[in-house]
């Protein structure tokens, strides 16, 4: 039997309802307060007292949508004693499906056990619901309504629903409002990351605070786009992360990463998309596994378990995730992007054997070191580094043997210099050092460190396979040279000095040292006589 819809509401019919119906002019004062509030819950409560007192001497039960959709909230009243929290929506689809609202139900046993055990044979069910939304209900047991009381129920539910969606819309514009703010910040604090590491962190940090997760894990594609590593996790052991390694297409994430779709669990054990026991390691069923794409493609996977209240993860924290995962998207493709363009500037200024800068970037580092130094009045000095009978090393060892006693010629060399010193290799078995803000005797200093340093690295007791020394050409700014060219120069001048002294010596450039006779080393070594120099 269907029980008539009634008389739509309006304000203009206050006078003449009042008049039919004693009861409304009691509803209306209360329906006002409803209209001034400032909350769903405030609507919720003052609607449950409205209904109560209009219909007091029956059993009936309210309910209220939470704020994610998937369950109900349960409230009895007049002589039907219920609070039930999180029913979920599919346990009242069929009670509540269109064909049956504003219908007499028979109740079945499930029915009755959902409603707390009521005793009662039927059921009369009224959505409170706006444009299509169905934001909650009222239902009446074992009653039979009259025309009034149809009247005064389409009154409530109706100005209750528009009271409802219109403070919804004002929360989830706040919410927009609260959660542009928060991605504006949080874009601040990823752009700040110093390190793909330290960005990995902080995304995953920010999504488990966000949506108050106590686990998480952020999973990068690797280079054949087969497989997942797991690149930062939290609440998961740091071995476990270290070797996880999951399939494109495999698991709970594999799946995501695969269809580039957002997966919601509310329980891994009932949900038939996972359908699988829960681990040991989580506290709680629910997840939210999304995937890190831009342009639609796919190259990771953000997850986060277990609530830090151990509630079932919404819709909501779904919405807000997907806009977070938009910004984490770019912050990445953006450290990337850093990444392979250093890289390149890195391949375009090293050596490729030695890991060292090569000479075009000396250069340029040499001419911006003179501009400062003299706009500053400081001083620097340039070190010449050349191996001792190299071609002979490379005949007798081989040319394998020779590049790798280069290499750890270059990690000597870098052993002794301070992180802002600039080591190159110039060419062949010859390096350069510059040393910014180094006075001269400083600089003789480090020189002779660094001869010592390759003489016992390279000699058998060293640990290498045979002796190697070098000899090293010491040159000061401003007193060698006031350009890049000059100092170059002045230091190749006092290496081949050194070369002449007997090898395995550092000589500093004195005057007469210069073009000519750093011109001599196609000619053979200088004679010590013509060319007198300082050795160290």
């Amino acid at each position: 039997m269907r029980v008539p819809a009634g008389l739509p509401w309006n304000k203009g019919h206050a006078s003449t309802l009042s008049k039919v119906v004693p009861k409304l002019a009691k509803t209306l004062t209360t329906l006002s307060l409803i209209d001034e509030a400032q909350s769903v819950p405030e609507t919720v409560l003052l609607s449950r007292e409205l209904l109560d007192s209009s219909f007091a001497r029956k059993p009936l039960a309210t309910g209220w949508r939470s704020d994610d959709g998937g369950s109900f909230s349960l409230a009895g009243g007049g002589r039907l004693h219920l609070e039930r929290q999180g029913v979920p929506v599919a346990a009242l689809s069929d009670f509540l499906a269109p064909h049956n609202m504003k219908r007499i139900q028979k109740l079945d046993d499930g029915l009755r056990q959902l409603f707390n055990g009521v005793h009662a044979q039927t059921v009369t069910t009224f959505p409170i619901a706006s444009c299509g939304v169905l934001l909650g209900f009222f239902c009446l047991f074992d009653c039979e309504l009259q025309e009034g009381d149809l009247l005064l129920i389409e009154l409530i539910t109706s100005r209750v629903a528009s009271r409802l969606m219109l403070l919804k819309k004002e929360q989830e514009q706040a919410v927009q409002v609260e959660l542009s703010s928060r991605l504006m910040s949080l874009a601040g604090t990823l752009l700040r990351s110093e390190s793909k590491e330290g960005l990995y962190r902080v995304i995953l940090d920010s999504a488990t605070e966000l949506l108050s997760a106590c686990q998480g894990s952020v999973m990068l594609l690797d280079g054949d786009g087969e497989n997942m590593q797991v690149v930062h996790a939290k609440g998961v052991g740091s071995e476990i992360a270290r070797y996880m390694r999951v399939q494109v297409g495999m698991g709970i994430a594999g799946r995501v990463a695969q269809s580039g779709t957002a997966l919601l669990v509310h329980d891994l054990e009932l949900d038939p998309r996972t359908a699988m026991r829960n681990r040991a390691r989580f506290k709680s069923k629910s997840l939210i596994s999304i995937p890190l794409k831009l342009n639609e493609k796919v190259f990771g996977v953000l997850n986060l378990s277990d609530k830090a209240n151990l509630s079932a993860f919404g819709e909501a924290d779904l919405k807000l995730l997907t806009s977070f995962s938009t910004l984490a998207s770019l912050m990445i493709e953006r450290a990337q992007i850093q990444e392979e363009t250093c890289r390149l500037e890195e391949l375009s200024c090293t050596d490729p054997l030695t890991g060292t800068y090569n000479r075009r970037f000396l250069n340029s580092r040499l001419e911006e070191e003179v501009n400062r130094s003299q706009r500053q009045g400081l001083e620097f000095t340039l070190l010449f580094i050349d191996l001792d009978l190299f071609k002979s090393y490379n005949d007798r060892f081989g040319h394998l043997a020779g590049d790798e006693a280069l290499k750890v010629i270059a990690e000597v060399i870098k052993g002794n210099l301070r992180d802002m010193d600039i080591v190159a290799r110039f060419g062949g078995e010859e390096f350069c050092v510059l040393l910014p803000g180094t006075c001269c005797r400083l600089g003789e200093l480090v020189a002779e460190r660094i001869r010592q340093g390759i003489e016992r690295r390279t000699s058998p007791e060293g640990g290498g396979a045979a002796l190697l020394t070098a000899s090293l050409g010491v040159a000061c700014f401003p007193r060698d040279g006031s350009s890049a060219a000059a100092l170059l120069d002045a230091s190749d001048a006092a290496l081949y000095q050194a070369k002449a002294s007997g090898r395995n010596r550092v000589v500093t450039a004195q005057p007469g040292f210069g073009p000519a006779a750093a011109g001599n080393k196609a000619a053979g070594a200088l004679n010590p006589a013509q060319s007198p120099g300082r050795i160290i």
